[in-house]
């Protein structure tokens, strides 16, 4: 075993406990420190493995980009290897669903899971304006 891959399995092991933490800490009440509860812990357990993907994979580092990207049309963007996030969530589900590594990541059950929930979740707002999708969303959350 090389000295890379021994470092990448630490790391491996390291991003499982991170997630595990993570996930302990989701499960904590909010309080007067803590208002919103500890659901962020999830998202940067999610940021570190794959940033430990990364290394396991020994991809290259991106080169940091400097300037407002807004500001870039799609040549622009492509120039510099980057795209746009989806912008609608269907757009968001279709960009998931394309992407070999989430269902690596995830598994099957989960994504489908997911994808029929939120696909059911945009049947029931197809027909509404903004206004009424947000009034939707406040009465369920």
């Amino acid at each position: 075993m090389t000295t890379v891959e021994a470092l990448a399995l630490a790391l491996v092991g390291l991003a499982v406990l991170l997630a595990l933490g993570a996930s302990y800490l989701a499960t904590r009440p909010a309080n007067p420190r803590v208002t919103f509860g500890w659901h962020r812990a999830e998202v940067l357990a999610a940021l570190v493995n794959a940033g430990v993907q990364g290394i396991r994979d020994q991809l290259p580092a991106p080169e940091p980009t400097t300037g407002d990207l807004s500001q870039l049309d799609k040549a622009g963007l492509e120039t510099l290897g980057v795209s746009r996030l989806p912008t609608s969530l269907d757009a968001s589900l279709e960009q998931m669903l394309s992407q070999p590594l989430v269902r690596e990541w995830f598994g099957d059950e989960l994504i489908d899971v997911y994808n029929a929930h939120k696909r059911g979740e945009l049947a029931h707002l197809q027909d509404l304006d903004s206004k009424g999708m947000r009034e939707r969303y406040a009465a369920v959350y």
